[in-house]
């Protein structure tokens, strides 16, 4: 599982790369596809630490711009689901670790 590490103020586009799993022809269809957090305690944080409105689809990869989240609730684990066009459902996660350096 990757992970990053980032201050409270940073915000930036973070993606998965799926393409270990996708066939030559085979795309990511950006209205299916999801990216959703939890926080340390496991409740939903998805509007605290993601910008939903930036999710977009780059080749194999899906994108979203991460906000500033609370190092109180961190770590993050920030879940990529990406759906294709060939009716197949991929899932990649990464930690995001919120701290003042």
């Amino acid at each position: 599982m990757n992970s990053i590490e980032k201050q409270p103020d940073e915000t930036f586009i973070i993606e998965s790369d799926f393409v270990n799993v996708l066939t030559e022809s085979e795309t990511i269809q950006l209205s299916e596809s999801t990216v959703n957090a939890v926080d340390v305690n496991g409740d939903d944080a998805t509007s605290e630490v993601l910008d939903l409105g930036t999710k977009m689809v780059e080749d194999s990869k899906l994108k979203i711009r991460i906000k500033e989240g609370n190092s109180d609730y961190s770590p993050y684990k920030i879940t990529f689901k990406a759906v294709t066009d060939e009716n197949n459902i991929y899932e990649l996660d990464i930690i995001l670790e919120v701290k003042e350096i």
